[in-house]
């Protein structure tokens, strides 16, 4: 996806990482771990995930996988709106 033009790029990379969470989710439930505690929001925007492995935010990830985020995001809005600035 990084490697995508920015036009061709219809997902984030947060949205990649919450990806894995099924598969971790299956590994944990095979092996027997009972589920976690979660509060509502989490139940709310991610009810499959039993075990609280879906990262809300970047922040969630680390600090510095949140400061790339950031500096992702902003060099991919730079580059779109120069790209499709009106002259």
């Amino acid at each position: 996806m990084l490697e995508a033009d920015i036009d061709a790029q219809s997902t984030t990379p947060l949205s990649m990482v919450r990806r894995a969470v099924p598969y971790a989710t299956r590994v944990l439930a095979d092996a027997g771990v009972p589920a976690v505690w979660r509060d509502r929001f989490d139940q709310d925007r991610f009810p499959d995930d039993v075990y609280n492995l879906t990262p809300a935010t970047f922040t969630d990830l680390g600090a510095d996988v949140a400061g790339q985020a950031i500096a992702w995001g902003a060099a991919k809005a730079w580059a779109h709106r120069r790209r499709h600035a009106a002259s």
